[in-house]
């Protein structure tokens, strides 16, 4: 943090009073007395008299005693120059820039009036016009040093700082011992960041006058800003030793210690400022934020807010406080404070760029990348904004988007480890998964070993096929965080492909015990068991599911099959009844399993309504494809040879249906329609058909394992 010059903190108020007024050039010489035979006033007499009123403070009857001197000689130049004078005196710039040029034109080697002429230009703001003034008052006297520090006021106030400084310094060499001078000279290299150059002339400055307190708090800028702290500290502290009134040395010192950390020594010293200056915003907004930096949030709200009270437009405290609110959640707080700034100030980067992060945060998409937009379109090499806007295109569902905004700014910058992350994430949304986990990889190289990014590599890899890299990624990610249970629930999965049932169960439950509302880890859970059999186990995982979320189709889907294989069936119906709710993306086969429900529960005629309704309803669609086949079937409209004839048919299948899973289908619907006859025999040997060869995972296929199982059981009994 760059401590500015007082200068550019408070005009005039923190700098010596030789650099904020520029002292008129006074030079009353006339001493002319009037006739007093006669007693008739003389321009002379008349000037003389104003001269003696302004001496004793009486500025509007010295004006209107030159005027008369003037309206009988109106070519006293003398006169002229004096009520010149004396309307600077009372701010009437105008009028003193008129009489001191037609002094001027009236004597053209009048110094005094050509340099008082410049200062009349300074002090409306017209500083080129004050440098050529002052270059012509150089003109007339080479060696007058003072002259050249004036002008090199005037550029310094026009922004020639390297001018300035060549006045200075010539300045200086007039007389090397002048305080004054070198001070201006040292402001002047603080305000080009020259730090060692500023430092040499303040100590200078403490050289020529050793109890100055204003030399020491310069050089303990000069020392903030070139990074010497312990330095600093010392001046600033030497400072309010010769002078405890001096308010900007207890600003600065809190600056100093802010970066130290050192957040209660910079509070006590900003707490100083504001008793000595009860007014100033700049306190209360320093204070603020030392006591943000010391955690204190609520503190620094406050005194934000008095900042605010005492300058309604100070926009850092503005700023600075809707920060505090985006981070307490307070998004409409924090909005406003925003509003504020860039009502002020609508070209203010960082609060579009803070508001439309609040936006995102409270969900209002749009809103943050409109504000996105128009910060980037003020700052286009933004990385951090590009990533941010990214996110939000993500989170509307434009992944595409999302991607390239994060390539962007990976553009800009690339190694930007965030924005690999959330490319990464959108990428995996995409299914893109060989490119997601090259932007994990190299999240990792750039040192983004974090358990969310090796989680999300492992998923990636896990759906890329590659168990043993996925298995690698959940484990590492679970000893940097062993309590990210989304990583418990991915290696369970892992490990149940690879034939670990029981250790996927295991994983599943650390989830549990950390998160017994884990959806996800109880439904696998759940899957496993099943697997291995547990299936009351696996029914009331289940159930806890629908528990926590009734509106999952999947879950009713599963347990409904566990019932058919229980035998029973009236759950079974039930459960997929509840999974053919209004909305199902694809409902057909799980509309043949309820047939094949409702007909083992003895509910034949209601299972042949309910699919001969289904069957209609679609006819415009798809018709013939095998969906339609099976149920042609089922309702008796064509014979097993014709349904088995049509297995082989290219022409009939339906959602990528392999033929090998069309024949196990065909087989387990013709036992199904076997049994619904009451030939159990024929449905045995149906049913022996689907035979399992380790790639077929559809449910028919397990269903008729299980209804093969109850005709041999009860056969044997």
């Amino acid at each position: 943090m760059n401590v500015p010059p007082a200068s550019t903190r408070s005009p005039c108020r923190y700098l010596p009073t030789l650099l904020c007024f520029r002292l008129l050039v006074v030079v009353f010489s006339l001493s002319i007395t009037t006739n007093p035979a006669t007693a008739q006033p003389t321009a002379a007499g008349l000037a003389n008299e104003g001269y003696t009123k302004f001496r004793s403070g009486d500025l509007e009857a010295a004006i209107t005693d030159f005027g008369r001197a003037i309206e009988l000689d109106p070519d006293f130049a003398w006169a002229l120059h004096s009520r010149g004078i004396a309307f600077a005196r009372t701010g009437n710039w105008e009028r003193a820039i008129a009489d001191y040029q037609r002094a001027i034109e009236l004597d053209p080697e009048n110094r005094s009036a050509i340099e008082n002429l410049a200062i009349a230009w300074e002090n409306t703001g017209e500083w080129d016009k004050a440098v050529s003034e002052y270059s012509r008052a150089i003109e007339l006297d080479l060696d007058r040093a003072k002259t050249y520090h004036n002008r090199g006021n005037a550029k310094r106030s026009k922004g020639d700082l390297d001018g300035a400084i060549e006045d200075y310094t010539r300045a200086i060499e007039r007389e090397p011992s002048s305080l004054p001078f070198v001070e201006s000279r040292g402001i002047a290299w603080q305000l080009r960041e020259d730090w060692e150059k500023s430092f040499a002339d303040f100590s200078r400055m403490i050289e020529l006058e050793p109890q100055l307190a204003r030399g020491y708090r310069h050089r303990g800028d000069a020392r903030l800003n070139r990074g010497d702290l312990e330095g600093a500290l010392a001046d600033y502290t030497r400072t309010i030793e010769l002078d405890p009134q001096d308010a900007i040395a207890y600003q600065n010192r809190g600056i100093a210690w802010e970066q130290k950390a050192a957040w209660e020594e910079a509070i006590a010293d900003y707490s100083r400022l504001i008793e000595l200056e009860p007014e100033s915003a700049a306190g209360y907004r320093n204070r603020a934020d030392a006591k943000k930096g010391k955690g204190d949030l609520e503190g620094a709200i406050a005194d934000y807010g008095a900042a605010i009270e005492r300058d309604p437009s100070d926009l850092a405290a503005l700023a600075s406080r809707g920060t505090l609110f985006e981070a307490r959640g307070k998004w409409d707080q924090a909005i406003a404070d925003y509003d504020r700034v860039t009502a002020l100030d609508p070209d203010h980067v960082g609060a579009l760029t803070n508001r439309g992060n609040t936006r995102l945060k409270s969900g209002d998409l749009d809103g943050a990348i409109v504000d996105y937009d128009t910060s980037l379109g003020l700052d286009p090499d933004n990385a951090g904004t590009y990533t941010n806007r990214g996110i939000a295109k993500y989170r509307k569902g434009d992944s595409e988007g999302a991607i390239a905004d994060y390539t962007r700014a990976l553009e800009i910058a690339p190694g930007l480890v965030a924005a690999h992350n959330v490319r990464g994430l959108a990428r995996q949304e995409n299914e893109d998964w060989e490119e997601a986990i090259a932007d994990y990889d190299r999240a990792v190289e750039l040192g983004s070993e974090s358990a969310g990014v090796l989680h999300n590599r492992g998923y990636c890899r896990y759906r890329s096929g590659d168990p043993d890299g996925a298995f690698a990624d959940y484990s590492r990610a679970l000893e940097l965080e062993p309590r990210l249970v989304p990583a418990y629930n991915g290696r369970g999965l892992v490990r149940a492909e690879k034939g670990d049932l029981d250790g996927a169960i295991t994983d599943y439950e650390h989830a549990l015990t950390l998160s017994p509302d884990y959806t996800p880890a109880l439904e696998n859970r759940a899957d496993a068991k099943a697997l291995l059999g547990d299936l009351d186990a696996a029914i009331a995982d289940y159930g806890r599911v629908i528990e926590l979320d009734p509106d999952n189709p999947g879950v009713f889907h599963h347990r409904a099959i566990l019932h058919y294989v229980k035998r029973d069936y009236t759950s079974a119906v039930g459960d997929l009844e509840r999974h053919l709710a209004p909305g199902l993306t694809q409902p057909e086969f799980s509309q043949l399993l309820l047939f094949a429900a409702r007909a083992r529960a003895k509910q034949v005629e209601t299972a042949r309504d309910g699919l001969r309704d289904f069957l209609k309803a679609r006819e415009g669609e798809t018709p013939g494809d095998w969906i339609a086949v099976l149920g042609g079937f089922l309702l008796e409209e064509i014979d097993e040879p014709d349904l088995l004839t049509r297995v082989e048919d290219d022409s009939i299948t339906f959602d990528d249906v392999t033929e090998e899973e069309k024949r196990h289908m065909a087989h387990f619907y013709a036992g199904l329609r076997s049994l619904i006859a009451g030939d159990e025999t024929r449905a045995a040997h149906s049913f022996r058909q689907v035979e399992p060869d380790g790639e077929t995972t559809r449910v028919e296929t397990r269903l008729a394992q299980a209804e093969l199982e109850q005709l041999e059981t009860q056969g044997s009994e």
